[in-house]
């Protein structure tokens, strides 16, 4: 049954959509004054000086580039720039995440002269979800082999770590831009089920302090924007705010697995992977913030400034 979980997972994050991918022009432009042709100049197979088309495109290096070019493309990141013969009609750009394009020059190619061809990529949801599951598909193998190498168990379940890293990442994926990671770390520990409990607090301590810095952050540079000097009052916010966050997120956060390795030495260390629901992980933080609020006196318009900010999330 094990065996035929991974399959099934696997077979879907390698299933692929059936509809190409949008890749459309943008722009086509001769580059009058651009010498590039002549400084680095390169001969097609006659002796005679090669054109220069300089590709932008997002993701350049997944591209490949094919036609009547001559050597090899030049990648930089946003950019492309293939040598071609003068007279080429066309080139055909290609990626196995973004699909590709015969592209038919609009005019004549002229050898040593300098063009500009801009790319852009229009995804619907199914493709973005292709490029997603191809990327994830990448990352688990990453992982596994990170955790295989580095000594990594699952623990606290009968499940195999290959399951359990396939079912995290399908968590994910169900919940999109919606869900947000968070992992706990602990080390140096004899008891797993001590450590459990310590890499528990580290994951809340964790989310706790990166949503009071995210805030202080916010607060900060609005008040220094318009001249005013942050108080001994707002310190004392930022202090309640963060306890009181970790309280609250602790009922938000979904273990979804958790793996240990011995360190050799008679202790061990583990890492809680957590998912939490960006929606009741702001509610949390809200239910946070008015307790501190009643802790806290601050005047109206810091409240108001701090609830907008706290709403926002920092990376949810």
């Amino acid at each position: 049954m094990e065996k035929r979980r991974i399959l099934t997972v696997v077979m879907t994050l390698l299933c692929m959509a059936l509809q190409a991918q949008d890749l459309k022009e943008k722009s086509f432009a001769l580059l009058e004054r651009d010498l590039y042709p002549r400084v680095h100049e390169r001969l097609d197979m006659n002796g005679e000086p090669c054109a220069v088309v300089k590709i932008s495109v997002p993701k350049s290096k997944s591209f490949v580039i094919e036609g009547n070019i001559i050597g090899e493309p030049i990648y930089s990141p946003g950019e492309v720039i293939v040598y071609v013969c003068g007279g080429t009609k066309s080139i055909e750009i290609k990626s196995d995440d973004y699909g590709s394009i015969n592209y038919k020059f609009p005019q004549a190619i002229k050898k040593q002269v300098s063009y500009k061809l801009s790319l852009k990529i229009e995804m619907t949801d199914t493709q973005r979800d292709k490029v997603l599951e191809k990327r994830i598909k990448r990352e688990y193998k990453a992982k596994m082999k990170e955790y295989e190498k580095e000594g990594w168990k699952h623990f606290g379940s009968s499940r195999s770590l290959e399951v359990a890293l396939l079912s995290h990442y399908d968590k994910l994926r169900e919940l999109g831009d919606e869900g947000t990671e968070v992992v706990g770390i602990a080390s140096r520990f004899r008891s797993k089920n001590v450590g459990k409990q310590m890499a528990a607090n580290s994951a809340y301590v964790t989310y706790a302090q990166q949503a009071g810095s995210y805030v202080k952050g916010r607060v900060v540079s609005e008040l220094q924007g318009n001249g005013i000097e942050p108080t001994d009052e707002m310190d004392k916010f930022y202090a309640a705010y963060e306890r009181l966050v970790e309280k609250e997120i602790k009922g938000e956060m979904s273990e979804s697995y958790a793996i240990v390795r011995d360190l050799q030495d008679g202790t061990y260390e583990m890492q809680i992977f957590y998912i939490i629901d960006t929606h009741k992980a702001s509610e949390a933080r809200i239910r946070a913030f008015e307790d501190a609020m009643k802790e806290e006196a601050l005047s109206q318009q810091q409240a108001e400034m701090l609830s907008g900010f706290i709403r926002e999330g920092f990376d949810d």
